[in-house]
């Protein structure tokens, strides 16, 4: 009664990425469609003087650091990657698992559980939510970026990643995943714990195939989602269904 008549009398829809638009199809929404991803301003992660200092203080020195940032939450695929990261352990024993978050649905015992199951409790460590320059700084300190959500409509934790410089390897079930595969940002892989840890592997391994991937998520970062982009985009936007209504 409410929601379809906003809908389908508004100027434009805005979407965040190909996918979501996609989800939305079987509605038959009648307004007009346009593609704006979220953005962020990339220069808060430009901070070279915070590099080593989660690293530090988690006590974890130059060991490789995979990170999971976000929510405990069932639709995360937490256990897909912990699954993943036990296989990662076997090619590098002094890998360890940074998952950091809230737990806002207490799923830290199952988390736990998890990770017992997967023997990789003693190489994990789940500092809760952290913010402000140590949110940036583990960003930054991690090798790997991973993050194996069953759906996701944008997943801005990625693009937070890519800001900082991390490569990162993602499930083809958070929407921007197209544009991550385009510009070379990362490596895409199904829900699957076995697929995501030979994705995860291979980063690690290749020092080249790192620099490839924050390269790409550099440029993927300034030509679609800085602030500066996104803000235009906006504003054409917003332009044109003044213009319109105007002329109506």
């Amino acid at each position: 009664l409410f929601d379809f008549p906003a809908l389908n009398n508004a100027s434009a829809i805005q979407y965040t990425a190909d996918e979501e638009m996609a989800l939305t199809k079987p509605l038959g929404l009648r307004a007009p469609a346009i593609i704006i991803p979220v953005g962020l301003d990339a220069d808060i992660f430009d901070r070279p003087d915070l590099d080593g200092r989660m690293r530090k203080k988690l006590g974890v020195g130059d060991r490789p650091l995979v990170l999971f940032f976000g929510r405990l939450a069932p639709k995360k695929g937490l256990d897909i990657s912990i699954r993943a990261f036990a296989r990662v352990r076997e090619q590098f024993p002094d890998a360890v698992f940074v998952i950091a978050g809230p737990d806002n649905d207490g799923m830290k015992p199952q988390v736990e559980q998890w990770l017992d199951e997967a023997g990789v409790r003693g190489s994990t460590i789940l500092p809760g939510m952290l913010n402000g320059d140590d949110r940036i700084a583990l960003l930054r300190d991690a090798d790997l970026f991973v993050l194996q959500s069953h759906t996701e409509n944008f997943g801005i934790s990625v693009v937070e990643a890519l800001a900082a410089g991390t490569p990162v390897v993602i499930s083809d079930r958070i929407n921007l995943w197209p544009d991550v595969a385009q510009y070379d940002a990362g490596l895409i892989t199904p829900c699957e714990g076995s697929l995501a840890a030979d994705a995860m592997i291979k980063v690690l391994a290749d020092k080249n195939l790192q620099l490839q991937l924050v390269q790409g998520g550099s440029k993927l970062i300034n030509e679609r989602y800085s602030r500066t982009a996104i803000v235009n985009q906006l504003l054409m936007l917003y332009r044109k269904a003044i213009s319109e209504k105007k002329l109506a």
